[in-house]
């Protein structure tokens, strides 16, 4: 890797970690946006240099060299104050939650009065799993009934989902703007 695409490389890297949230204290931050403003203006002076002059060396501040000395420590700061990124957590809850994913499509496609059969099948198969809590020392279940509710809620959800939208035959028509003539 020449010089100047690993000058290119460092200071795009920058530039990602000074929008990304970061541990440094706001002064310390706020100083590091400083320098990375300076060290921007001489990158981009450099790039500049490097279009119109190729066969001529730049000297002094704005030169490749230097400027790389000094984005690197800073690059290294930022990355090693990162704050850590959020797990992805619960799904929304509009969405049909993972774990009955399975159970709500073979329920849907079934008859409704088929569906406490239907619940028990998908646990017999292992398409729907317990959920196990130890509390006091004493292991607990997910009770067939608490899955019953949760399945109605689930296919309650993907109903609204479904009376939200048109019917796929129905268009509809917005009046027009008056335009100018």
């Amino acid at each position: 890797m020449t010089e100047q695409m690993e000058l290119d490389a460092s200071f795009n890297l920058l530039r990602h970690l000074l929008k990304e949230p970061s541990a440094l204290p706001a002064k310390t931050f706020e100083a590091a946006k400083s320098l990375a403003q300076d060290i921007g203006d001489r990158y981009y002076f450099n790039s500049g240099w490097r279009a119109a002059n190729q066969d001529r060396e730049l000297k002094g501040t704005a030169a490749t060299a230097k400027i790389l000395e000094e984005i690197k420590p800073l690059v290294d700061l930022l990355r090693h104050k990162q704050k850590p990124k959020r797990a992805k957590g619960r799904p929304a809850m509009e969405d049909v939650h993972p774990d009955y994913l399975n159970c709500v499509v073979v329920v849907s496609l079934g008859k409704p009065s088929q569906k406490r059969d239907l619940i028990r099948l998908c646990l017999e198969e292992g398409w729907l799993k317990d959920r196990e809590e130890v509390k006091d020392g004493t292991r607990t279940t997910t009770t067939f009934e608490a899955h019953v509710k949760q399945v109605d809620r689930e296919l309650a959800k993907l109903a609204k989902r479904r009376a939200a939208r048109p019917p796929k035959n129905v268009l509809i028509f917005r009046p027009r703007k008056p335009g100018r003539r």
